[in-house]
């Protein structure tokens, strides 16, 4: 005989409501604080997210959803990366994530941030040093790539005339 899970609601500042298993909102560190204060955001399993709109809410819920289950480390992390392409308001995810208490997206989000802040500072770059020069898609990517690994290793890259 399979147990129901334990369930519960999401209430975000729009109004919308979300019905999660009790190990995906337990993934949210703020609703343990909830649940243990049973202060006003707290009431018969409902909880009241005043700072969370249901759009951004049920984007953060994706994260927790896959994090929460049985998934392969590398299935996992190729999952991250794609839900991270996904999302262009990262900064939006970040402040929620941090609002929430989302300990492995806070940090997936910062990552991201970093990897993208040195990616436009590596095109910039590359604009630069070949300004004028006409090259492929392919061929940006390429260079793009091996300055960003020089840059991590901090190495000198040949540059192609």
């Amino acid at each position: 005989m399979e147990v129901a899970a334990k369930m519960v609601i999401l209430r975000c500042k729009d109004g919308e409501e979300f019905t999660v298993e009790e190990k995906v909102a337990a993934q949210l560190n703020t609703i343990k604080i909830f649940k243990e204060n049973k202060g006003q955001h707290h009431n018969n399993n409902v909880f009241t997210l005043d700072d969370i709109s249901g759009k951004l809410l049920s984007n953060v819920l994706k994260y927790c959803e896959k994090h929460v289950g049985e998934m392969p480390e590398k299935e996992l992390r190729m999952w991250d990366k794609e839900y991270m392409k996904t999302n262009e308001d990262l900064e939006s995810v970040f402040r929620a994530a941090r609002f929430l208490e989302i300990v492995g997206l806070v940090k997936l989000v910062r990552m991201t941030m970093e990897e993208r802040r040195v990616r436009k500072k590596i095109e910039k770059m590359v604009g630069v040093i070949f300004c004028g020069k006409h090259f492929t898609v392919e061929e940006k990517e390429k260079l793009i790539s091996d300055f960003k690994s020089a840059f991590e290793r901090n190495i000198k890259v040949a540059l192609p005339l």
